[in-house]
């Protein structure tokens, strides 16, 4: 397939001051595209945006490169770039597919479709990567999850052997690409919609292992987002038994009552925080003992690994990532908001 590179100049880096609970500082906007795109997917330096066009961040410049596809392939809402300079971006809604462009700029697409029938294609929820593994999933077909294995760093992808029966209204939901993670080689994501639950496997997805989320029962409730918290304060590995999950209601964006729950036990049993984020949390990160969350009505932050939420930005922001001084969330119209990193 044939695609065009080519560099935009850069649009527009302006500033703006923000309400804000932390310490009033000043954050900033830098425009990478049009007013009517957003982005879902966020890897730190690429974004993939809902109209299907990826672009590339230069943080020494602020500026972007645009990947122009020849064909449109709307809604990327899952991106992540190698060691080797590849880019894989993770398409769902109707079109159920990955995009693999190569150090070179091949790119190939790999389309995935429901059994015994090549016309309907699966929903995808999300990917995780860890080296050369990678892990992704989709909603139930015939009533079991849609769970992939990559060996080659996403060029090509079988299903795992293990299967897991969904509950009746199970799914898992694509918000930000970020329900799927892979620590320590084990593959884990998580649920939602009429029942939420958590699952890991230690094999490479032979075998799972799941336990209930207590979120409430409604197709739009459960988690949105997961990670896992480090070890210890001074240790920056994570630790497969510290989990945490935000999401809620995105029908009910200012909702607060089951908006986060964390566990310390391997998913086994689940408590809410002392005080919640303020509302529908689509995506979730920790960067230096500290935990971000982003969704319709703003960025919340926690200091204590999720037990308590205080508000950082009242800007509707899809996707978090951080980088050695900041925070960036994309938001709306073509934005990309950039905040410094909470010190404590």
């Amino acid at each position: 397939m044939n695609y065009l590179i080519f560099n935009v100049l850069f649009l527009s880096v302006f500033f703006e001051l923000l309400s804000s609970s932390a310490f009033g500082q000043q954050n900033r906007f830098l425009q990478y595209a049009q007013k009517s795109i957003h982005a879902r997917a966020f890897d730190g330096e690429y974004i993939g945006t809902n109209n299907g066009e990826i672009y590339r961040l230069d943080y020494s410049t602020d500026s972007f490169n645009i990947v122009q596809l020849s064909d449109t392939f709307p809604e990327i809402r899952d991106i992540h770039s190698t060691f080797r300079n590849e880019v894989i971006s993770m398409q769902t809604g109707n079109q159920g597919a990955i995009i693999f462009i190569d150090s070179t700029g091949q790119m190939t697409r790999t389309p995935f479709y429901e059994q015994n029938d090549s016309t309907k294609s699966i929903f995808l929820d999300g990917m995780s990567f860890y080296g050369n593994l990678g892990f992704l999933i989709g909603d139930p077909v015939n009533s079991h999850f849609s769970l992939y294995k990559s060996i080659d760093g996403g060029r090509t992808w079988n299903p795992c052997e293990g299967k897991i029966k969904a509950f009746s209204g199970e799914a898992a939901f694509a918000a930000s690409g970020s329900t799927v993670e892979i620590i320590d080689g084990d593959f884990s994501f998580v649920s939602g919609g009429l029942k939420s639950r958590y699952f890991i496997s230690s094999d490479m997805g032979n075998t799972w292992k799941s336990y209930d989320i207590p979120y409430p029962s409604c197709e739009s409730c459960g988690p949105y987002s997961m990670c896992y918290l480090p070890k210890s304060k001074n240790s920056l590995e994570l630790d497969s038994k510290k989990i945490v999950v935000v999401g809620g209601d995105y029908t009910k964006p200012n909702e607060t009552k089951n908006t986060c729950f964390y566990s310390l036990n391997g998913g086994k049993t689940w408590k809410k925080p002392k005080k919640s984020p303020r509302g529908y949390r689509s995506c979730l990160i920790v960067s230096n003992q500290v935990l971000y969350c982003c969704g319709t009505n703003g960025v919340d932050y926690s200091i204590d690994f999720g037990k308590s939420w205080k508000s950082l930005s009242n800007e509707n922001c899809f996707a978090l990532v951080a980088n050695e001084t900041s925070i960036l969330a994309t938001t709306t119209n073509g934005r990309i908001l950039v905040f410094d990193k909470i010190k404590f």
